[in-house]
């Protein structure tokens, strides 16, 4: 009798070591690769200023002193977040990628657990796919959401569907609470949140979703509602800004879309592989297959529909990354042990090496797709990874000058809004329209633009608004200028760096505007 009841103990101990060493080897591999490829992209010292703002008690804005404020974040609970940080005095550049890094580690430890039955082999070897996928390791980092977003998805779609319908009116009201979550995350996520209710509507009869699911649909009602009139009684909009400024919805921006896959495809070749060898007989009679199947397809929809996206490494396929390694350990799990080992380490192989630029898809493909039209010509993504990366840098060092070499109350217009903003704290004018109201309601321009900007306006556009200064950036001192500026040099004012400006081997380059005059101090 004692050994009878020690078995099953002894059992769950070995299942349990079982599960932590196939868990080790991908845990690490994700550690080092978010290490390797750590960087904080442009966009979230956007959110990073309306948290400082926050904290500083002048509102959840981006411009202080505006009339009506302007929503021009996507992730509120981000924001929230990062005003934490700020609320604190810690280093938000440091511990929001931080924070995101952590987020993608539990993603992939949650994944392992739920495949875990499939054995330590297949469990090693998807978590190791699934580690060296390089959306989830770049966007791990990047100082955006993107990762905590797909990680609510994820355990939204794990209360909801994952084990059939919730057994319990708490568990019900569990999984309502994370679908207002995902919807919560991101300005996009009430398409993600009710593609999830409407897989649960697919998949329990009526009667299971009239006592299981209504209760959670009831929790997403009451938060969408309630996020709306916020948003009403705050912003005076319906729409977050950023929605109005990013979607240009048409041919042109679906032609975008279509392309920004095709690219992503071609750059990253395991994951689309990994993506078509999940497919095969059988798959759509398991319920969580089907469902996992279907967020996978929500996701590549997503990036047709709102025109892809500029930045690097596919950030729109960050939520397919866990329900592709599913369906792979799926996969796997009915192959022999030999075949499912070569497929999980060429897979990873070759994801690695394309991440590294040691294999790439051929000149005349990747031109044919080549959906970033701001560039004559495709870049790897290794590439744009490493532009993002230099950009943002170059753009914190211009607002720390901008901040040493303007007057509180000076307005400046430019285009990319968020090392420039959050370090000079100027009044900002947005060339793409993300905190500019005006801008983001224009039509769509149409014709062949990058991502996310299809409502780009020029400098000249705000001379009305009689800002300060109309641009500026920093240029190595004795370096001959761009032939442009050098013909209007004299126009411009050239402002020496000191030894305690970020650069003080360069010059800082001002090109006054119609308010120069009134709070300009040359």
């Amino acid at each position: 009798m004692v050994e009878q009841q020690s078995t099953p103990a002894r059992s769950t101990h070995s299942g349990s070591r079982n599960l932590a060493a196939a868990c080790a080897l991908p845990l690490a591999l994700f550690t080092y690769l978010a290490w390797r490829f750590w960087f904080v992209c442009d966009d979230a010292f956007i959110a990073f200023r309306y948290a400082r703002n926050l904290t500083e008690h002048l509102g959840l804005r981006f411009n202080p002193g505006e009339h009506t404020p302007v929503e021009g974040f996507t992730e509120l609970p981000w924001v929230l977040l990062c005003a934490l940080f700020e609320g604190l005095h810690l280093d938000v550049a440091l511990w929001a990628p931080l924070v995101s890094c952590v987020c993608g580690a539990v993603l992939l430890l949650r994944v392992m657990a739920r495949i875990s039955d499939s054995g330590p082999l297949v469990t090693g070897l998807a978590g190791l796919f699934m580690a060296s996928a390089p959306p989830l390791f770049v966007w791990s980092s990047g100082g955006l959401a993107t990762v905590p977003f797909a990680l609510t998805v994820f355990v939204a779609w794990e209360k909801l569907l994952a084990d059939g319908a919730p057994r319990s009116l708490r568990a019900s009201l569990v999984a309502g609470l994370w679908l207002a979550l995902v919807m919560l995350m991101r300005a996009d996520g009430i398409g993600w949140a009710l593609t999830l209710g409407g897989l649960g509507l697919i998949q329990f009869d009526r009667s299971t979703w009239r006592r299981s699911l209504m209760p959670a649909a009831g929790v997403l009602a009451v938060g969408a509602v309630a996020i709306t009139l916020w948003r009403l009684s705050y912003y005076g909009d319906w729409l977050p800004n950023t929605a109005r400024a990013k979607l240009g919805f048409g041919p042109a921006a679906f032609s975008r879309g279509g392309r920004y896959l095709a690219t992503m495809a071609l750059a990253m070749p395991a994951l689309a592989l990994a993506t078509a060898l999940s497919l095969g007989r059988g798959l759509l009679k398991d319920s969580r297959a089907r469902s996992a199947l279907a967020l996978v397809g929500a996701t590549l929809c997503h990036c047709v529909l709102t025109g892809g996206d500029f930045m690097c490494f596919g950030r729109f396929l960050v939520p397919a990354v866990p329900f592709v390694t599913l369906l792979l350990a799926r996969k796997f799990g009915n192959w022999k042990p030999a075949v499912a080992a070569a497929a999980g380490l060429g897979l990873v192989l070759l994801s690695l090496a394309s991440a590294s630029d040691l294999v790439s898809a051929p000149s005349t493909l990747t031109r044919a797709v080549h959906f970033r039209w701001n560039y004559p010509q495709p870049r790897t993504e290794l590439a744009q990874w490493r532009r993002m990366d230099a950009q943002a840098r170059e753009w914190r060092d211009l607002g720390l000058a901008l901040a040493a070499h303007t007057q509180p109350g000076d307005s400046f217009t430019y285009g990319a809004m968020g090392a420039v903003g959050y370090y000079s704290r100027l009044f900002l004018y947005d060339h793409n329209g993300l905190v500019t109201r005006e801008v983001a309601r224009r039509e769509p321009l149409g014709g062949r633009r990058s991502p996310g900007h299809d409502k780009t306006v020029p400098k000249e556009f705000f001379l009305k608004d009689k800002p300060t200064y109309l641009d500026g950036f920093l240029w190595p001192a004795g370096v001959t200028l761009p032939a442009h500026i050098e013909a209007r040099r004299a126009a411009w004012i050239e402002v020496p760096l000191g030894p305690n400006d970020p650069r003080p081997d360069h010059k800082l380059f001002l090109e006054p505007g119609p308010g120069y005059r009134v709070s300009g101090d040359g």
